[in-house]
């Protein structure tokens, strides 16, 4: 495992506040592991006869196995930005504007050998010779996302906080054409306690703080290649049979999943209403009001698509390796609100400081959109909300 970092930071002549920095991450792993199965002899008592009897355990077929697998994973990660940070009297500025990359490749493979004539021989190429006594698999992956992030805060005489923040994400999981989004977002917050009317009458807050954001937010956390055609190794794709020859089943490939070449990012869209305060010097206070709409959720349609269409999915088992042949798309729909508060108590003393704080959350969910085949009437519809 390597896991390394290189930074840089660089003060701007000729412009006081400007600044530049940047990193470059290396993170590398390479994993393997070698499992060799022996069969063993196990004694069992069975106390109606007084006797032991005997049976072999692990190992197949009375013989041992050996499975080994190697993963190899890397991740690059490259960040530049160009900062400013200056205070004009009661003014205080702080912007950035950068860029970041990631590459993540990932390989992995294994191998399984079966019917050892010997156990002193722990290696692949010791095994049975039949067809059935190999197995191996393998599958890799790489992905790429690009980021244009910038931020500008703004603060009055520590009074009244302004942020906005804009970011441009660019993800390899989708087609070209849907692979980038974009997602601001905004807050502000006032600290009343830095008011000298508040300060000179009330006594009971050290500190008081309102504030409140509304941003969204992309989620590209999802199955990749998914604007592709997705196909699977069959055994007995077809039947084949030359001149003169018998009928033989053939290997070929099979549809598993129909491509989407148009799905995008998932949105989050989120409004938050808090207060922060401080106060009788050692109590903590925090109250916060979320309200989230989640949008463009991946989803594969249940029943809305005709007979017509010529598209017959599979039986649905109820398994978690259930794999529906229409593709994904950006029709899901979740609305959520809550509200979280936390109290909390602090002391502090020349030898031992401790404290402690409780907190409370209320949270509702409602699925606002679930497909459904047309025509369905209303009593028959599962239900939107939980």
């Amino acid at each position: 495992m390597l896991n390394a970092i290189l930074k840089g930071s660089y003060q701007i002549p000729g412009i006081e506040g400007l600044s530049a920095d940047g990193f470059f991450s290396v993170d590398k792993s390479n994993v393997f592991v070698k499992t060799f199965n022996k069969p063993y002899l196990l004694y069992e008592y069975q106390a109606s006869t007084d006797t032991y009897t005997s049976g072999v355990y692990g190992g197949n077929n009375n013989k041992a196995t050996l499975k080994e697998s190697q993963k190899r994973e890397s991740l690059l990660t490259s960040n530049i930005k160009l900062n400013f940070e200056r205070k004009f009297g009661v003014h205080n500025i702080n912007a950035f504007v950068g860029y970041e990359q990631s590459k993540n490749n990932l390989e992995f493979f294994d191998a399984d050998r079966f019917n050892y004539l010997s156990n002193q021989l722990p290696e692949l190429s010791q095994g049975g010779t039949a067809a059935t006594d190999f197995l191996n698999s393998g599958y890799s992956s790489n992905y790429t996302r690009k980021s244009i992030i910038s931020r500008l805060a703004y603060a009055y005489d520590d009074k009244y906080l302004f942020e906005g923040q804009l970011r441009r994400d660019g993800s390899s999981i989708f087609a070209p054409g849907k692979q980038w989004g974009t997602f601001p977002s905004v807050s502000a917050g006032w600290r009343i306690n830095k008011e000298k009317w508040f300060g000179d009458n009330v006594k009971f807050f050290d500190e008081l703080k309102l504030r409140a954001s509304y941003g969204s937010l992309g989620n590209d956390n999802v199955n990749a290649f998914q604007y592709y055609d997705n196909y699977i190794l069959v055994g007995n794709g077809f039947v084949a049979q030359a001149p003169g020859g018998a009928p033989t089943i053939q290997p070929g490939v099979g549809l598993s999943k129909l491509a989407n070449p148009n799905i995008t990012w998932e949105v989050s869209k989120k409004l938050d209403i808090g207060i922060n305060a401080t106060f009788l010097k050692n109590f903590t206070f925090e109250a916060i009001y979320f309200k989230q709409k989640r949008s463009d959720i991946l989803a594969t349609r249940n029943a809305s698509l005709p007979g017509s269409s010529g598209i017959v999915n599979p039986y649905n088992d109820g398994s978690s390796n259930y794999n529906p042949l229409v593709p994904s798309e950006n029709i899901g729909k979740v609305n959520s609100e809550g509200f979280e508060g936390t109290l909390g108590y602090t002391h502090r003393g020349n030898e031992f400081n401790w404290g402690v704080s409780g907190n409370m959350t209320y949270a509702k969910s409602e699925v606002i959109f679930i497909d459904e085949a047309s025509g369905t009437l209303d009593y028959q519809k599962r239900p939107a909300g939980h």
